[in-house]
């Protein structure tokens, strides 16, 4: 058994006549591209059941029996695919349909691993009448699937000239009412003894024939791993940056634009203090990348130590990075939680040509070490010389340097791209593991589906998906609640308020009154004093009498479950028959 997709109108191309210069020949047809879902099933005598017919609708319509030549059963769900109930409706169906041809035998059922073809009611109605599912390997229908590779092409074929020959009969497209129709006179035309047995002998189901398929066509299909990174090893400047990077966590603060950090200046020097007086005579080591921003934590001055922290310390440094990229259009996404997409490109690398500088004239330097043999004068030209030179080549090297640190500034975001990168394909690898799938088809190979240890991970995924929907309309209804108590705290308090406001306005009114008539001070009434606002245990207990209980969710589906509603297929309520 398999499905396909059945569209209204023909999208086949085809050779025609035609006026000479004319590129396209046209004709009147529909402009409806729905597809409609069919469940073709076929046996290996060459016969086949009735199909089904799965319209997309919210109700059946009596119209879609129409003329339905081919005896086919018709039933709708929301996007026009098929469900678990239609599923489940249709092995009962399957079942009265070939019980007398089996005769007793055990019947062999193939099916690919789409998930209604699966669920738990079905493996079990499978397994109570003798039917044996047989799960297709994943990806390998194409090969595997004989209605994929003989029928279907058939079948589309003719399905396409009925279509045709339907419009240019009624001068109209193909509608709901008509389908029926239409399907069912390519379906008998199709579904000939020779080219279904055809589909079973192709595939070496029958006979049995396993070298059929070549080895190439039956490479397991196993869940891969990718991990993105540059071909070459980094310089050490990237690599410390990058996991810096990595493991510093940043805060909200730090990846809000508007709070974008400039370099941190240099402290200014301490005042010299008298009381002690050391010399640090230790070297700290300053890389190229921290040396502009950063600077030694030893302060040495005249005749004393002074020890003071770094005015610019590497968190400091990772948290303007951050701001900084933050602060961009093409780097904000690198720092922030959202999940990579393909349509951001990986930034392009620019190369840069060396400076158009002046070369240095190393020959300046070959020069006799013997001073006396030079003037003072000649040895002031010397030194002029070396400095200019020395000069020019000092411009060489921090042109050299500038460069090399721009191009590690782009290895940095080149990379920080590739581990976002990987992180999202790590979390579509963490979503494939959750599949049922890849346990019920280890290693990427076929299996049994109504073999006893499939039902029970079956039977455990969906008390596992019942437990979770149950889970999430208790939280569900605990926000209700929740949203409800706050409403009613906030009535209740502003209530109060309102009250008060009252009651002092009264007051104020009645003091002048009394102050007018010169009744003394200590005559008058008290003044109002405010209620105290409720807490939300006392709005519980207000709206405890009208609030449900959050077990009477558990109690109706344990009630659902006992009484055997749960296992009764009801395919009446969903295929509709003449």
């Amino acid at each position: 058994m398999d499905e396909s997709g059945f569209c209204r109108e023909s999208t086949r191309t085809q050779r025609v006549y035609g006026a000479r210069g004319v590129k396209h020949q046209y004709r009147q047809g529909s402009a409806n591209r729905e597809n409609t879902t069919v469940l073709i099933t076929i046996c290996a005598d060459g016969t086949s059941t009735r199909p089904v017919v799965i319209f997309k609708g919210e109700n059946m319509m009596s119209s879609w029996f129409n003329n339905n030549v081919a005896n086919c059963m018709v039933t709708r769900s929301r996007n026009g695919w098929t469900e678990h109930d239609i599923a489940e409706d249709w092995i009962v169906k399957f079942d009265e349909e070939t019980r007398q041809k089996a005769a007793g035998e055990p019947r062999a059922l193939f099916l690919d691993g789409h998930n209604s073809h699966y669920s738990p009611r079905l493996l079990h109605y499978a397994k109570d009448q003798n039917i044996i599912i047989l799960g297709y390997p994943p990806h390998c229908t194409h090969a595997l699937q004989g209605l994929d590779i003989v029928f279907f092409a058939r079948m589309k074929e003719e399905f396409w000239k009925a279509i045709e020959l339907f419009e240019e009969e009624n001068n109209r497209g193909v509608g709901k009412a008509d389908f029926v129709f239409v399907f069912g006179s390519a379906f008998l035309k199709a579904a000939q003894v020779d080219l279904v047995k055809a589909a079973f002998s192709t595939t070496g189901i029958v006979p049995f024939n396993p070298n059929i398929i070549s080895a190439e066509k039956m490479k397991p299909s196993k869940p891969t791993s990718v991990k993105g990174s540059f071909p070459l090893v980094q310089p050490s400047p990237v690599r410390a940056v990058v996991d810096h990077l990595t493991s510093f966590r940043s805060t909200s603060f730090d990846i809000d634009p508007e709070n974008v950090r400039p370099p941190v200046t240099q402290l200014e020097s301490i005042p010299e203090q008298p009381e002690s007086e050391t010399e640090f005579t230790g070297h700290l080591p300053v890389t190229p990348l921290l040396h502009s921003a950063c600077r030694s934590r030893y302060q040495s001055t005249s005749g004393r130590l002074v020890n003071r922290p770094r005015a610019f310390t590497p968190s400091g440094m990772t948290r303007v990075l951050i701001s900084r990229l933050s602060a961009t259009t093409s780097g904000s996404f690198l720092i922030s939680e959202s999940p990579l997409k393909s349509s951001i490109p990986v930034q392009t690398p620019i190369l840069e040509s060396p400076p158009a500088l002046p070369m240095p004239n190393w020959d300046v330097t070959n020069v006799s070490l013997e001073l006396t043999e030079y003037t003072k004068e000649e040895l002031g030209e010397i030194i002029i010389e070396l400095a200019q030179e020395l000069t020019s080549a000092q411009a060489h090297l921090l042109a050299r340097d500038g460069s090399i640190t721009r191009l590690q500034a782009q290895l940095i975001i080149q990379n920080i791209h590739l581990l976002k990168m990987n992180k999202a394909l790590q979390a579509k690898e963490r979503g494939k593991e959750k599949d049922t799938r890849l346990q019920m088809f280890p290693g990427g190979f076929g299996c049994v589906l109504t073999d006893d240890d499939v039902i029970a991970l079956q039977d455990e995924t969906a008390a596992r998906k019942r437990a979770k929907e149950t889970h999430r309309k208790r939280k569900m209804k605990e926000k209700q609640d929740k949203e409800q108590i706050l409403a009613e705290q906030k009535r209740q308090w502003d209530l109060i308020r309102e009250e008060y406001a009252e009651a002092t306005a009264a007051y104020k009114q009645e003091c002048a009154r009394l102050k007018g008539l010169g009744v003394k001070r200590g005559s008058w009434p008290k003044p109002p004093k405010r209620g105290r606002k409720p807490t939300l245990d006392d709005i519980r207990r207000f709206l405890a009498p009208v609030q449900e209980d959050d077990s009477d969710l558990e109690e109706e589906a344990e009630t659902d479950k006992d009484s055997g509603e749960e296992d009764q297929p009801d395919f009446e309520a969903e295929f509709w028959e003449d």
